[in-house]
């Protein structure tokens, strides 16, 4: 309870009061005086209470009580009003015409009416504030967020999405129509989304990889393995040193013969002749006689040495055509591979090729030199440098290229469940990319997030507003009783209080009361302030025992502390006015 008013400082009349060892107030106070002597004025301080604004009367005033609470006496300001431990309830005139609306200017309500269970409308106001809140909210979220949720949610709806759309234009349309549905629909195409979208550069392919890769999805497997090992002994060096030696042998000559060391024709012709004229003393070409000693001396011009020579360049001449037949390998045609091993095997068969002509150039003027070494077999000749050539690399080239489709040919299976993963994980982070998916994902979350926070305050507007109007309606409840209350001031039951639209209206004999007097408007408006008393005290818990009640009527002001309220004339206590409360006019 409120023992005592410390202060009042610039508060209508009291404009420096101050309780100088006046008695405390008790649970039942009454203050009565003179008009004009601050009744009403008191009043209005403890409305300041109930609505807990300082300003609501008397702006920039000062008050400070005391209030005592299970024996421990608090100092209130009027800086702390939202702390005051006590509710309370106010009548007075303001009261009463708050009750009534008959006097607002193009109401459109009955003559006479008030809120049902709000005196001054607040809670209808706040409704309708809530309502109006209510509407903002639903209308940035519907209209902003919504959309964004909206528009998000068109890459993975359940019908028509952009995700299905997209998984029907890659199988029809990528994979030269290799994939059924069964193989690539919006459950896979979702799978993958969620994996690339963490790294979209990642899985992205150059035009060159994808390309190569979609051979290997597309490719079927209608190949056969083709022999690797496709390399030769090369005789190129061991050639050439046979050459050199052939080149630096010489035949010894026993009797000169000019005329055959300057002419090769008449040389080799001479030679062969000799073999047919053996035991012979007649000349086969021309039947004359052969001179004495021709033969023998022939024979020892063409020595056994020459001989050797010859027949050694004959053999090396063979040696060579022999390792020119070597290079003349049949290699698989390149339709024989996958078409993705095609590129690089032929690129090494082509190479091959190239080093068989720089092979054979080389034999070539081995040939060459044998041929020069034919016109002098009785010199040394110098040996033509070669260059060595090696089909090492190309060898090594070849069978890699070779192996590499033989190996796709053994894992064609899981190569090609490989390169299908790759290639589509490409398409999806590509499509991801052109769509700005990770950014419309991120909007949409924001989205996401206010929209649960919108709803939340939509939520608590909600239960505020149910809060609100269940204030309103609980004093349908006391429709009864107020009609009882009301019939006992006015001694008659003609005035009835009926519910029209959540609004208590006044009937007299069931048409709507006009021209009130005062006393009947103070009557009705005191009978609705009793009737709301007792709603706090049915309250669970009851709000009455703590509520702190001041009536002011006519010259008769009442502090009091009730327990629970009777309809009936409360006890007055006489204190001198002087002496209870000080009044300066």
């Amino acid at each position: 309870m409120i023992t005592k008013i410390n202060k009042l400082k610039d508060f209508g009349i009291f404009q420096n009061f101050t309780w100088n060892g006046i008695d405390n107030f008790k649970k039942k106070n009454l203050i009565y005086g003179w008009n004009y002597s601050g009744k009403t004025t008191l009043s209005k301080l403890f409305q300041n209470l109930e609505f807990k604004d300082k300003n609501k009367y008397f702006t920039g005033s000062e008050f400070d009580f005391t209030t005592e609470k299970n024996n421990s006496p608090t100092n209130h300001t009027h800086n702390d009003l939202e702390n005051f431990p006590y509710d309370v309830k106010v009548f007075n005139t303001n009261y009463i015409k708050r009750i009534f609306t008959f006097d607002v200017p193009n109401s459109d309500i009955q003559p006479i009416s008030f809120y049902l269970g709000d005196p001054s409308g607040e809670l209808d106001k706040k409704i309708k504030t809530l309502d109006k809140k209510k509407e903002q909210l639903e209308n940035i979220r519907d209209n902003r967020y919504q959309k964004i949720v909206d528009e998000f949610g068109k890459y993975d709806k359940k019908t028509g999405s952009k995700f299905t759309d997209k998984a029907k234009n890659i199988r029809e349309n990528y994979l030269d129509g290799k994939l059924t549905r069964d193989d690539f629909n919006i459950s896979h195409f979702r799978v993958i989304a969620s994996k690339v979208k963490s790294d979209l550069t990642k899985y992205t392919l150059s035009n060159t990889e994808r390309d190569k890769i979609k051979v290997d999805v597309v490719a079927t497997k209608d190949f056969e393995p083709q022999k690797e090992d496709y390399s030769f002994t090369e005789n190129l060096e061991s050639l050439a040193n046979e050459v050199k030696r052939v080149l630096e042998d010489t035949a010894p000559k026993s009797i000169p013969f000019p005329e055959l060391d300057g002419d090769q024709e008449l040389f080799d012709w001479v030679q062969i002749g000799i073999k047919l004229h053996q035991n012979s003393t007649e000349c086969k070409f021309c039947t004359k006689n052969l001179p004495e000693n021709r033969i023998s001396d022939l024979n020892s011009y063409y020595s056994k040495k020459l001989k050797e020579i010859q027949d050694t360049i004959a053999s090396v001449h063979e040696e060579i055509d022999v390792e020119k037949e070597k290079l003349k390998i049949k290699f698989p045609d390149k339709r024989n591979f996958g078409k993705s091993f095609q590129k690089d095997y032929q690129e090494a068969i082509d190479n091959y090729s190239k080093t068989v002509r720089k092979y054979k150039t080389q034999l070539i003027v081995l040939g060459k030199d044998l041929k020069r070494k034919t016109s002098d077999y009785f010199n040394n000749i110098p040996a033509t440098e070669i260059e060595l050539i090696t089909f090492e690399e190309d060898f090594k080239e070849i069978k890699k290229a070779v192996k590499a489709h033989n190996d796709w040919l053994a894992e064609f299976d899981e190569n090609k469940k490989k390169a299908l993963a790759k290639i589509l994980n490409h398409y999806v982070a590509e499509y991801l990319q052109a769509e700005n998916y990770n950014k419309k994902e991120s909007d949409k979350n924001k989205a996401v997030s206010i929209i649960t926070n919108i709803n939340s305050k939509i939520t608590t507007n909600k239960i505020d507003k149910l809060a609100l109007e269940a204030q309103l309606k609980s004093s349908v409840k006391g429709q009864t009783e107020l009609n009882d209350i009301l019939e006992i001031f006015l001694h008659r039951d003609d005035i009835k209080i009926e519910i029209r639209n959540e609004k208590f209206t006044l009937e007299r004999s069931g048409h709507p009361a006009t021209n009130l007097s005062e006393g009947e408007k103070s009557a009705i408006a005191f009978s609705y302030f009793l009737t709301e008393l007792k709603a706090l005290r049915k309250d669970d818990p009851p709000k009455l025992p703590n509520t702190i009640v001041f009536i002011d009527v006519q010259k008769t002001g009442i502090v009091y502390h009730p327990q629970r309220i009777k309809v009936s004339i409360v006890r007055r206590v006489k204190v001198n006015h002087l002496q209870r409360m000080k009044v300066n006019h």
